[in-house]
């Protein structure tokens, strides 16, 4: 995998397999690194997952895994967050550890974080982890998901004050999903309106949110700027969750023209 040294939203990363493509990629990587350097890694297999949570006096008080949803290769941006995660809780445990011995080696503590891994099936990858809140609208996925407000405990958290927000003890999860979808290639943007009054009508959608209207020459959907529509829906199980979210992307309610 090639990937800038400095960026963010997955711009410039792309999977390769050969010195051609390696030779093909690496300009457009670096353009988008901010110091000008490109790293080129093994490219680890498995289960793409994001952790969203809080480290408070060198644990671990509040983690939410979410399982990832990544672009087709040669591509790696992220197209969505499916809650809770339909890892293992051995698994998960396995995780929370891992994070936690980074934040120590680290120094860092008290405050919220957001990481990005892979489990091989052996073993954690961490891929990113960065102090603060995670994009692809994580903490409203996880507020719904959860019936709080995920944004209170991270304010609190980071300021040091309790918060009123219990998540463990009071809610249940709810599988719930954020959905981001874009366009395979450059064009015009079509929208297709009574597509979406129709999903709006579904009770286990939440929400569309358009981020692009009809007529605006839109980029393919390869890294995280390119996002023009996001979606959050919920369901009664996590396999009637990975339906609907195969549902919403089979309905193709964006194409460009």
């Amino acid at each position: 995998i090639i990937k800038p040294d400095r960026s963010s939203g997955s711009k410039g990363i792309y999977i390769i397999d050969s010195v051609t493509q390696l030779h093909d990629r690496y300009q457009d990587s670096k353009s988008y690194s901010l110091n000008g350097v490109v790293s080129i890694e093994k490219c680890i297999h498995g289960h793409h997952g994001t952790a969203e949570g809080v480290v408070k006096d060198g644990f671990i008080t509040d983690i939410f895994c979410l399982d990832r949803q990544t672009a087709k290769p040669p591509y790696v941006c992220t197209t969505g967050h499916l809650t809770p995660s339909k890892l293992t809780a051995q698994i998960q445990k396995k995780i929370r550890s891992s994070i936690e011995q980074l934040w120590l080696s680290l120094d860092i503590d008290n405050t919220v974080f957001d990481v990005d891994f892979i489990w091989d099936g052996e073993q954690v990858y961490i891929l990113e982890a960065s102090p603060r809140l995670g994009g692809n609208s994580i903490t409203q996925l996880v507020s719904l998901a959860y019936g709080v407000n995920f944004l209170d405990l991270a304010i609190c958290s980071v300021l040091g004050v309790q918060s009123s927000q219990n998540f463990r003890a009071q809610h249940e999860e709810v599988p719930t999903a954020v959905v981001l979808i874009g366009v395979e290639v450059a064009g015009s943007l079509d929208i297709n309106f009574e597509l979406v009054a129709k999903l709006s009508e579904h009770d286990w959608v939440d929400s569309i949110d358009l981020h692009a209207a009809a007529g605006d020459q839109v980029e393919a959907f390869i890294n995280g700027r390119h996002c023009l529509a996001t979606l959050f829906i919920n369901a009664g199980s996590y396999d009637q969750l990975t339906s609907r979210v195969a549902y919403i992307r089979d309905a193709a309610i964006l194409k460009s023209v």
